[in-house]
């Protein structure tokens, strides 16, 4: 069955070429699709749709019948060692290699930025997505069904298809390099990408064991287990383009505008990761000395760092550990934004974690125990209507995303630090 996958690949890939090249036709004579070419752009629309549930349906049990079949011979469940896609065929004798079909090549195309926005912008609607990105944004739907914008990934994924599988290669959108790491991917936080629907955690809390004779009842357990539960927040940031810059071919442009809004919504995560590590922390009455960073790190038993406002890290940047030592209680480090204290534990720092009440407090955890999770890629509304007078379309761009601490006992925090 492996052999009418790869034609109905085959077929697929060649009509949604000629999808593309009815485009390009009308974009290169800068005119809208004729009444012809729309009624022959659907009806080969609706034929990828129709080859796209034959062929997940056929991979499906292609999957299910080489696990069966593995199983039976004794082999791990998933292996590629089926009769089917053997390159000698046992029963022939003579051991002469099988016919094979072609191999198709997609023409080397990797994920376009430029042309995902362009044919959304069309009709605001996925419907107008055609070859990868059709394929790319259809995948990313299944993670966030809720989702109701073009879906744009960090990276993207450029196919092959041979006669035996199909092979998938990661390919930089531009998306993903175009701004610094941000700081809460530095922090050592737990990150779950591509989750979907609801994310439901346990919530970590000590156990002690007791130490009996024979016949002896244990007293002590595990406590009742609780939850937490996390549905998607949007972190989202709007812009306005001008037609002339939304009609742009240079994926390159286009990476670069979203990319600035994608590190908008990233900054706004690492605000809330700060925020609620502090709202979850214990206080503990401490002084901003070597004491009271001491004080802060007996209070928490899994190795931790330290976070602070760029302001509170500077202050102690300017403070000597003692005096006849040339190191400071803080001092800066390779990265910015990734101090250390005098004797090397991490100090992240950040103009995002000043807090509007001026409460400045430093926080000390295990940061591990703040598990992130990113729902799928990233979401772009595009609104034509709006500011049409003006010749301008809304961009909104959201990162879905939700926080949680896992352990209560992870996170302390000073009081109140004056000055």
């Amino acid at each position: 069955m492996s052999f009418k996958v790869d034609a109905l690949k085959i077929e697929r890939a060649k009509k949604t070429q000629e999808m593309e090249e009815l485009l390009n036709k009308s974009e290169t004579e800068s005119r809208d699709l004729t009444e012809e070419e729309e009624t022959q752009y659907n009806n080969l629309r609706n034929q990828v749709r129709s080859l796209n549930k034959k062929i997940e349906r056929m991979e499906e049990v292609n999957t299910f019948s080489r696990s069966y079949r593995s199983q039976r011979k004794g082999e791990e469940p998933g292996s590629d060692d089926d009769d089917d896609d053997d390159d000698t065929d046992a029963n022939n004798g003579n051991g002469s290699s099988r016919s094979r079909i072609p191999s198709y090549h997609r023409n080397d195309h990797k994920y376009n930025v430029s042309k995902a926005i362009r044919e959304y912008a069309r009709n605001a609607s996925p419907d107008s997505l055609t070859g990868l990105e059709a394929e790319t944004h259809q995948e990313l739907a299944r993670n966030c069904p809720e989702s109701k914008g073009l879906l744009i990934p960090t990276y993207a994924r450029s196919q092959t298809t041979t006669n035996h599988s199909s092979t998938l290669d990661q390919t930089h959108t531009g998306l993903s390099i175009i701004a610094p790491e941000p700081l809460y991917r530095s922090m050592g936080c737990t990150i779950l990408e591509g989750v979907k629907g609801t994310l439901k955690l346990s919530k970590a809390s000590a156990a002690t064991a007791d130490r009996k004779g024979e016949g002896e009842e244990i007293t002590e357990g595990v406590e009742a287990p609780t939850s937490l539960t996390l549905t998607p927040l949007r972190y989202g940031v709007s812009d306005k383009w001008s037609q002339e810059l939304l009609s742009q071919e240079n994926p390159a442009i286009h990476a670069a505008l979203l990319g600035d809004m994608y590190k908008a919504c990233d900054r706004k995560i690492t605000l809330d990761v700060f925020a609620k590590a502090k709202k979850d922390a214990r206080e503990i009455t401490s002084t901003f000395d070597e004491p009271g960073f001491n004080k802060l790190m007996e209070n928490v038993e899994l190795p931790g760092a330290f976070a602070m406002s760029r302001s509170l890290f500077f202050k102690g940047k300017g403070l000597k550990f003692d005096e006849g030592s040339a190191k400071r209680l803080l001092e800066v480090g390779k990265l910015n934004g990734i101090g250390l204290t005098w004797e090397g534990v991490q100090a992240y720092y950040s103009s995002l974690f000043e807090d509007g009440a001026k409460d400045k407090r430093l926080i000390y955890g295990a940061w591990s125990e703040m598990w992130i999770g990113l729902w799928s890629g990233l979401e772009v509304l595009i609104n034509p209507f709006t500011y049409q007078k003006n010749g301008e379309t809304e961009i909104t761009v959201n990162r879905l995303g939700n926080m949680a601490v896992r352990n209560n006992a992870a996170f302390v925090k000073s009081n109140h630090i004056e000055g």
